[in-house]
C-alpha cells in the first residue's frame, strides 16, 4: 500500500522538466546527442522562454516505446 506522500512524490517526479544534460545522463548518451534528439523533435520538448526541457513523463514514455519496438 502506498502512502499519500509516496503518491505525491511520484506525481511530482513525473512532472519534472529535464535539461539536456539530465536527459543525456538518463539515456547514457552524450549531451550533443540529447540536444540533437530534442532539436529534431524526436524527443518531445517544452519551451520556457529560451530554455528547452523534456518532461520526465514524456521521456519515460519515449523510452518505453523504444523498448517495446525492440522486443
Amino acid at each position: 500500500m502506498t502512502t499519500q506522500t509516496e503518491r505525491d512524490t511520484t506525481a511530482t517526479m513525473e512532472h519534472r522538466l529535464l535539461k539536456a544534460e539530465e536527459v543525456a545522463r538518463r539515456l547514457a548518451i552524450g549531451k550533443a546527442t540529447a540536444y540533437m534528439l530534442m532539436a529534431s523533435g524526436e524527443l518531445p520538448t517544452v519551451r520556457l522562454g529560451k530554455s528547452v526541457r523534456v518532461s520526465e513523463r514524456a521521456l519515460n514514455t519515449w523510452i518505453e516505446k523504444r523498448m517495446g519496438s525492440a522486443a
